[in-house]
Order: C-alpha cells, then sequence, then structure tokens
C-alpha cells in the first residue's frame, strides 16, 4: 500500500500506543524527516517513525466476520476489527471457521440467543445451504453436523481470563444442544418425565451456586472447571450427559478480597433456609453478617440470593435429589459456616492441647457432620503425625492457633462426615 503522494497523504497508518485505544488508525498528515505526523479519529496528532509506520488495512475497519480474511495479521489489525465489532454488538469474530473470539459485552443483547436466531443455526446443522454469521451457535451447529457427518467425537474448548464470559457460553452452548430436537421433542399432554434436554439445562443452577462466586471482575464467575460429556444416539438424539467438576478454588470458602464473595451457597442458604421447613432449625444459621466466612461483601446488584436458592431447591427436586441427599447437602453446607465460627483457648493443661470455648457449637457440628463429639474435640485439640520409621501414629497438643488453622481449613472432621 503507498502512503505517501509527496508532502501530503491521504494514507492510514497504526499508532502503537495510544493513550486509550492501545492500537488506534491515524491519518498520515505530513512528512517530517525521520517520521511521519499523523492524526487519530479524535484530531490528536502522532508521531510515527518511518520504519515503524504499518499501513492500516481498509477491511478491519469495518469490521470483517473472519480475522483470515483480512490482508494484514499485525496486532493492531486484528484489534482494532474486534472492536469495530464489539462497539456493533458483533461480539463474534471467526477465525477461519472452528475457532471463535468472544467478547464479554457485560450486557444483555436483544435477540442474540432468541429461540429464532437457534433455529436459524439449528436448520443450517441440518444441511441448510447457506453461510454462517460468527456465533456460539455456529460452533455448536458445526460440531454437530460433523458428528453425524463423520461419525466421530467432537470436542469443544472454553478458554479465558475470569470474566470472559465463560460461564454465560457454556450455558448458552448447552441450550443449544439441549434445543436440538425441540420441535421432535415437545411433551405430550399428561407426560411428566423428564427429558435429558431439560436435565441438562436444570443442572446448571445447583452447579452455579456451589462452584460460582463473585470476584471483582464478575459477578459469577466459576471457581473450578469442568468437563461436559453429552452424548447423542444415531439419529442425532440427547441421549445423555456427565459433568464432572476438578480444580475447586477451596481457599475462596475461608477467605476472598475485597468486594468478593464466596461460593452462591451459603448466602442463598443464610437467607433461604427458612424455607425448608423442620431443616431450618437443625441447620440454625442466622443472618450473613453473623458468620465469618460470609461477613463482608454480601449482596450483589439485581441478585436475589433467596430467589435463587429457591431455584436450586426446585432443580433439585425435579432432577430426583432424595430428600437424605438434599438434607445432607445442606447440612455440610451449614456447617462448613458454623466452622468458621469457632473460638479456642488454652486448655489448663498444655498436654491436652486447646479447647473449644463454645461447646453448644461443637454439638451443633457433630450433629451436622454426623460424627461423634470426642472424635470431633480431638481434631482441634490434637495434630495427627505418622512416625516414618515405626509406622506409630502421634498426637502433638496444638495451640489455639493452630487449632483455629485447623478448623479455617476444615482437615479432619469434614473426612470423618464422608
Amino acid at each position: 500500500m503507498e502512503l505517501l503522494t509527496g508532502s501530503k497523504s491521504t494514507g492510514q497508518v497504526w499508532i502503537e500506543n495510544h493513550p486509550s485505544e492501545g492500537w488506534a488508525p491515524g491519518r498520515v498528515d505530513s512528512v517530517e524527516e525521520g517520521h511521519y505526523v499523523v492524526v487519530d479519529e479524535a484530531g490528536q496528532k502522532f508521531e510515527v517513525p518511518h520504519h515503524e509506520a504499518r499501513p492500516v488495512d481498509p477491511a478491519c475497519l469495518k469490521g470483517a466476520d473472519d480475522l483470515l480474511s483480512l490482508g494484514d495479521f499485525s496486532e493492531g489489525t486484528l484489534l482494532h476489527n474486534v472492536r469495530v465489532r464489539y462497539f456493533e454488538d458483533k461480539i463474534y469474530t471467526g477465525i477461519g471457521g472452528p475457532i471463535l473470539i468472544s467478547m464479554n459485552p457485560f450486557a444483555n443483547i436483544p435477540g442474540i440467543y432468541s429461540d429464532a436466531k437457534q433455529k436459524y443455526y439449528r436448520d443450517r446443522s441440518r444441511g441448510h445451504q447457506g453461510e454462517l454469521a460468527p456465533h456460539l451457535f455456529s460452533v455448536g451447529a458445526a460440531s454437530y453436523g460433523a458428528m453425524l457427518a463423520d461419525s466421530r467425537d467432537q470436542s469443544i474448548i472454553i478458554s479465558g481470563e475470569s470474566g470472559a464470559g465463560k460461564t454465560e457460553a457454556t450455558k448458552r452452548i448447552l441450550t443449544y444442544f439441549a434445543n436440538l430436537q425441540q420441535d421432535e421433542l415437545r411433551k405430550k399432554p399428561g407426560q411428566s418425565t423428564m427429558s435429558i434436554e431439560d436435565q441438562v439445562l436444570r443442572s446448571n443452577p445447583i452447579l452455579e451456586a456451589f462452584g460460582n462466586a463473585k470476584t471483582a471482575r464478575n459477578d459469577n464467575s466459576s471457581r473450578f472447571g469442568k468437563y461436559i460429556d453429552i452424548q447423542f444416539d444415531k439419529t442425532g438424539k440427547l441421549s445423555s450427559c456427565k459433568i464432572s467438576s476438578y480444580l475447586l478454588e477451596k481457599s475462596r470458602i475461608v477467605k476472598q478480597q475485597p468486594g468478593e464473595r464466596g461460593y452462591h451457597v451459603f448466602y442463598q442458604l443464610c437467607v433461604g433456609a427458612a424455607s425448608l421447613g423442620r431443616l431450618a432449625s437443625v441447620l440454625s444459621l442466622d443472618a450473613q453478617a453473623q458468620h465469618r466466612y460470609v461477613c463482608g461483601t454480601t449482596m450483589i446488584d439485581g441478585v436475589d440470593d433467596r430467589q435463587d436458592f429457591t431455584e436450586m431447591v426446585d432443580c433439585m427436586h425435579s432432577l430426583c435429589f432424595s430428600v437424605e441427599e438434599r438434607e445432607a447437602t445442606f447440612k455440610i453446607a451449614a456447617a462448613v459456616l458454623h466452622l468458621g465460627d469457632l473460638d479456642f483457648e488454652e486448655h489448663l493443661d498444655s498436654a491436652d492441647g486447646s479447647k473449644i470455648t463454645q461447646p453448644q457449637a461443637a454439638s451443633k457440628l457433630c450433629e451436622l457432620f454426623d460424627v461423634n463429639g470426642p472424635d470431633l474435640v480431638k481434631v482441634f485439640q490434637f495434630k495427627t503425625l505418622e512416625d516414618p520409621f515405626t509406622k506409630k501414629i502421634i498426637d502433638m497438643p496444638q495451640d489455639p492457633a493452630g487449632s483455629s488453622n485447623t478448623a479455617l481449613h476444615g482437615k479432619g472432621c469434614l473426612h470423618k462426615a464422608v
């Protein structure tokens, strides 16, 4: 691309390290010795050395659907193309088909995940002609079509930094797959059995309650990894789904940064336990501010923890969690909150270690964890070690700080409860 036609030019070059844009296109206003004087869209002037000047590909100024269609692959070209699309509410940009860039809009974009949009991509996954605009559903349509055509497993990897939108993208792609057969799978009048598709979608509120939390960058950040295995039969009908979780951020249970929260379930349980009937008195939970693990930031703008708790419990019912399973789950969650409230003091005899200052709290923990009193007390009084040579078990007395650390990490008593 020719930049100059004398001392003036209408050519454009990239302004690197732009103060607000990082990379920004600028018009060459004049040629000076050793550099160009370049003007950005706001009229600010910058000096760009001749040897660093890189022409702007006009295609990126329009926001191309596919980055591989651009004639230049400089950092400025790629970033500016994505930026142009983002401000046009086109948050998805393709890279040659199988790779999709997704930008979190931090807002609801009308119609972007509508039933009509799903149908558009669903129809094309069944052999209809036409180019697919970059979208989460285009990735779903391509993988589904390839699976049926080649009879081979397909994988979709969703990655990105915290707040990038991975959790939301996972929910949307699951919804797409769950609705692939929606026309054929509409329930008949009087049918009560929940379909596999509905079960997959109803699992989300439960997973989010126990695995998501508010961070500084994201009000619903997934603090664990998941591997979701979706299986289809030969006709393309969803037949089963298995979700494996791993790498849960356990430290978040006991400590959060300012402005952040622990896992949603603890806050939901504090405000929603009263709806559990007789179980509420067993859990014996107070207001959030009364429990150490959740006494910091308690509210999220636009989020109703009580309503979310009701939805989560409803999902447990619909997914056939037994009464025993539901109660055991809530007992353990409540016990974790009570565990954080324990205080310790020196025992009169140092050989006996420290002791819990609230016997009533210890009794409540025994009830919730389903362990006997002496075993629970011993966990906090002594640190258990094994002699590497004799293999003999040694109980070393703990001071209050050591006991508090044991309570902080929930060691021993949680293991016994399981």
